[in-house]
């Protein structure tokens, strides 16, 4: 069976948008493989459909059977991480390669202030920018959970904007 790991110095799971995620991706592979991926992405767990978005890979072609491979992303300014009772909206750093089942994956946390935002919770404890980052995650949410039933409906049609194109 082959075999895939992920390091990323001190185990840190928590980034800022704009923050430098960085590590080593290492495997050791039972046989050959036509390529190999590191890739930044965000995924969408819940309720309804998957959302999965790779915003950038670092691509090996033609790997070796064991190896390793650094990498460096700069994170985006969003989405942010967020969990509520539909969704939740996760980051990773995933290694997947050609015909091979196995994968490994990191996931962390990316928001302003590095703590994924909790949709739903009482926000009399929060300050003002708190709250400001909860309503507009829960906007992304309810984007996500409209296109899902949009690409759902026999009459759908899509767009190439995207839930996040409005994001600067």
């Amino acid at each position: 069976m082959s075999q895939f790991d992920i390091a990323v110095p001190g185990n840190k799971t928590n980034y800022q948008p704009g923050d430098w995620l960085q590590g080593k991706a290492t495997w050791q592979l039972d046989n050959n493989a036509d390529w190999l991926e590191v890739r930044l992405l965000w995924f969408t767990q819940g309720k309804g459909d998957s959302d999965v978005s790779v915003e950038e890979t670092v691509r090996v072609e033609a790997p070796s059977l064991s190896d390793s491979q650094p990498f460096r992303f700069q994170l985006p300014p969003a989405p942010y991480s967020f969990s509520g009772k539909l969704i939740s909206l996760i980051w990773a750093i995933e290694i997947v390669t050609h015909n091979v089942k196995e994968a490994a994956r990191f996931e962390f946390t990316l928001s302003p202030d590095g703590r994924e935002i909790e949709l739903g919770t009482v926000t009399a404890h929060l300050s003002d920018q708190e709250k400001a980052l909860q309503t507009k995650a829960e906007s992304w949410a309810g984007r996500l959970v409209q296109k899902q039933s949009e690409q759902n409906s026999p009459t759908s049609s899509s767009s190439s904007s995207g839930p996040w194109s409005d994001i600067k």
